[in-house]
């Protein structure tokens, strides 16, 4: 996609240009020589246009159209696996992977050049018949001079045309070569634009004729069932029904690829559900626009990203129109703005390439003061603490107190001994809730969450023993 884009940047803002002064030379030329001698521009042209006409027969039939393709799509997958294969490299080395991960690099990099050989295979002949037709013009013009000039050797001003007309043929294929450098590229061009089109024929999330604002915040899921293949896939989600209220914390729970993340992305309308409603107070989350349901909502996810900006600029995110004094109460309620402040340039500092790296709990503090800034009254957690040292988790617990407050709370929870005091959990299991309930009744019921809990315990405790070989609980 990124190569199909500076393709077309590159056609459109360096080559165009250069086709339209070859296009115009080009027919400045022509009209030249036919202006002084039409049989002599005839015996220039006409095997131009047969060399042309033969290549671009190759250039644009289905067999090209199909090398292209497959060129393009060899070229895409050796740039994927390169990149691959450098961010790897640590793990690569660590377990002695360095020939069977080359494996795959060098397999895309034969299937490069076998469709790149290929795919030139298809012009060669066309590409090498017009090359030489070009750089022969003389020898189809001498022989219809001589004959013209034999018939009246005293014509000395026709003498002088066909000198002309000698010395011009050369000089004129420079053109020529460029129009058909630019047009083998339109080749490309085409089919980057092709992929690209594709991409803005994706259907957008449909916004409702009649859009609605929800006045209170409950979370009801009704029988909602779910496939990211569409309707005919198969089924990540099956007939969830359950309530988030307003004011309260609802926590998903459950074994990895049980639909918890899935859930917490049909809120937002990352997709839309095929059976079922979503509805944010009463309203069906359809009928709400799409820019109003992500002012109702913040997200603290477990793998945070942030900006190769500053700081500032990071929390800023949360709300563009806060004052400098509201980022940073938002800063210290999620318990960074001290480490904020012992950085080189303070809230300045560049984060990313040429700038400071921050650990994993520290970047989720300033997910965390994002959120805090932004004071949606729907708040959707993906384990928060995830990545906090216990030092830190108490400053992470102090931040999600003050975030959590009389908001409609939705935590997708890992670590089972974070949502103890949750009001509601749900427990799900292949798509379906197997359970529902508090900490204490969910115990109780000898389920999936009391093996998950027993095993969340068993962790906790785990050690190694003095002599290395057991592993003791």
């Amino acid at each position: 996609m990124e190569l199909d884009v500076e393709r077309i940047e590159l056609f459109i803002a360096h080559q165009l240009p250069d086709l339209v002064n070859a296009v115009v030379m080009v027919i400045a030329v022509v009209v030249m020589m036919f202006f002084l001698n039409p049989w002599l521009a005839l015996a220039c042209i006409i095997p131009m246009i047969l060399g042309f006409a033969g290549q671009y027969s190759m250039m644009a039939g289905k067999k090209a159209q199909e090398g292209m393709k497959q060129y393009l799509d060899a070229l895409e997958d050796i740039n994927s696996s390169s990149i691959q294969y450098v961010r790897g490299m640590p793990s690569i080395k660590i377990f002695g992977q360095t020939v069977h991960s080359f494996r795959k690099f060098y397999k895309d990099m034969i299937k490069y050049r076998d469709f790149s050989v290929k795919y030139t295979d298809n012009f060669q002949n066309g590409h090498v018949a017009f090359k030489v037709i070009l750089l022969s013009l003389v020898t189809f013009i001498f022989p219809v001079g001589l004959f013209f000039i034999s018939g009246d050797p005293s014509n000395m001003a026709f003498a002088i045309v066909l000198i002309f007309f000698l010395v011009l043929a050369p000089g004129f294929a420079v053109p020529m070569f460029k129009l058909n450098t630019l047009a083998s590229n339109l080749n490309v061009i085409m089919e980057g634009v092709k992929r690209i089109d594709e991409i803005f024929e994706e259907v957008p999330v449909p916004q409702p004729e009649s859009p609605q604002r929800p006045s209170s915040f409950d979370i009801h899921f009704e029988h909602v069932s779910f496939s990211y293949d569409g309707a005919d896939g198969i089924e990540v989600l099956k007939d969830i029904e359950f309530t988030a209220s307003q004011g309260e914390i609802t926590a998903l729970v459950g074994p990895s690829g049980s639909g918890k993340s899935t859930i917490a992305q049909l809120i937002p309308r990352f997709w839309d559900v095929e059976k079922g409603n979503i509805k944010i107070g009463g309203i069906n989350i359809r009928n709400i626009q799409v820019e109003d349901l992500m002012d109702l909502m913040s997200f603290v996810f477990q793998d945070t990203f942030l900006f190769s900006d500053t700081l500032f600029n990071n929390i800023l995110v949360g709300k563009p129109t806060a004052s400098k004094e509201d980022v940073i109460a938002a800063a210290k309620t999620a318990q960074c703005h001290d480490f904020i402040e012992n950085l080189p340039n303070g809230y300045d500092t560049l984060i990313g390439e040429g700038g400071v790296y921050l650990s994993g709990g520290e970047e989720q503090r300033v997910s965390v003061a994002r959120a805090i800034l932004k004071n949606a009254p729907i708040l959707i957690l993906d384990e928060a603490t995830a990545y906090a040292d216990p030092e830190n988790e108490y400053q992470m617990q102090l931040a999600l107190k003050e975030l959590i407050r009389n908001k409609t709370v939705l935590i997708i929870a890992h670590r089972l001994a974070t949502i103890r005091e949750a009001n509601q959990i749900i427990v799900l299991e292949k798509g379906k809730i197997n359970d529902r309930g508090k900490h204490k009744e969910l115990i109780s019921h000898s389920g999936l969450y009391r093996k998950m809990w027993d095993a969340h315990m068993a962790s906790a405790t785990w050690q190694i023993s003095e002599n290395r070989k057991e592993m003791l609980t």
